[in-house]
């Protein structure tokens, strides 16, 4: 009997999770970078948006390239979908 109780919360955990998924990417919008500068601490999109990357995660942005296809999120997210769903914390400045 366990193991249904078990079985039937990671199920609900699982679709749980594609839902969440789904909302977040609906507040996202498809960009691509222009450019990474300052050892990867700004970010520059195509579209003419400048975004400041947290000072945690300018370590993982500094090997961005441009052209990299991206979602810029409603919450201060960018994914970079070029490098495996990589996601880091920004501020936009412009």
């Amino acid at each position: 009997m366990r193991s249904y109780k078990t079985a039937g919360w990671a199920a609900s955990m699982l679709v749980m999770a594609i839902v969440s998924g789904q909302a977040d990417a609906e507040n996202c919008k498809n960009d691509s970078i222009r450019s990474v500068s300052d050892n990867g601490s700004t970010l520059e999109m195509v579209s003419g948006k400048v975004y400041e990357v947290s000072d945690v995660n300018n370590g993982d942005t500094q090997f961005w390239l441009a052209d990299d296809d991206v979602l810029v999120c409603d919450d201060g997210e960018i994914i970079n979908n070029d490098e495996n769903g990589e996601k880091v914390a920004v501020k936009r400045i412009k």
